[in-house]
């Protein structure tokens, strides 16, 4: 049975002005790993992680969860004056002693977190971490993280990398959005496009949507892509084809039956994508 499952999921604000936040949305997660959900702003991303979370309740639609989850806030508040410490033994009071699986102090030294300091001298960063520290000690399998990049620096933004890499590890569910597209692609094992309130695609990793192949130019060779129903654009002396990802397989095939040189065959960038998607390409 499906970790996560989402059915024809709705969301809808207000009473005389209504917005659909979220309009026939459907996903499906069975297996660990890093989920990551991108879409330009008012897609319904944090609808999405909220109604996962049990924190809303949709309009309309199912939504079932295996498992436990953790969600953590853009700009989650925090106890100013209490130490990262001291907010880990608060949860772990809560839960009981026997119910989590790794130790306030352990889980201190993990995320890096100061022993003594009180969180008002935290910066974003670090309270990003304690946030991630916290549902650590709650021993959530599903963690759903909105934006956690925002407002860092780079140096925060590439340990917070760190962190999210070393805790994929097999054993949850991390679920984050984002608008830092370079941190996605290098972080996700799956990337789940929203617009306009519905997941359009979603792209695992080493698998892209779409594939670009490059062959040299010419009428014989444009003849014969045309042919095959095939979209491509005349580029210089060259020609770029590009197929879905199962298409071209078959096309590269019958390219090297037919004698025309593959040059260059690549997926696009998670941007390339990321535009074509949200641009309305086909």
């Amino acid at each position: 049975m499906p970790r996560i499952s989402v059915e024809n999921l709705t969301k809808t604000y207000g009473h005389f002005r209504r917005f659909n936040a979220l309009s026939g949305c459907s996903l499906t997660i069975d297996t660990p790993g890093l989920y990551s959900v991108v879409g330009p702003n008012g897609a319904g991303k944090t609808t999405l992680l909220k109604i996962i979370a049990g924190l809303i309740r949709p309009t309309g639609g199912s939504v079932t969860v295996q498992g436990s989850t953790f969600y953590v806030p853009e700009n989650a508040a925090f106890y100013d004056n209490l130490t990262a410490l001291e907010h880990f033994q608060l949860i772990e009071d809560s839960l009981g002693s026997h119910s989590t699986s790794m130790k306030p102090e352990d889980v201190l030294d993990l995320m890096g977190l100061p022993r003594e300091r009180k969180v008002s001298g935290y910066s974003k960063g670090m309270k990003r971490r304690l946030d991630i520290g916290m549902s650590l000690v709650a021993d959530r399998d599903i963690m759903l993280l909105d934006e956690p990049f925002e407002g860092l620096d780079p140096s925060f933004s590439e340990a917070l990398s760190a962190d999210l890499k070393r805790l994929n590890d097999g054993s949850r569910i991390i679920i984050l959005s984002s608008h830092d597209l370079a941190r996605v692609e290098d972080l996700s094992d799956v990337i789940i496009f929203l617009k306009r309130g519905s997941i359009v695609t979603t792209v695992e990793r080493g698998k892209a949507d779409r594939v670009t192949i490059k062959v040299p130019g010419g009428p014989n060779v444009e003849d014969f892509l045309g042919s095959l129903g095939v979209q491509y654009e005349v580029r210089g002396d060259g020609i770029i084809v590009t197929a879905g990802r199962e298409r071209s397989q078959d096309l590269l095939r019958q390219l090297i039956a037919k004698g025309i040189e593959v040059e260059e065959m690549k997926s696009p960038s998670l941007l390339e994508t990321y535009r074509r998607i949200m641009e309305g390409e086909r």
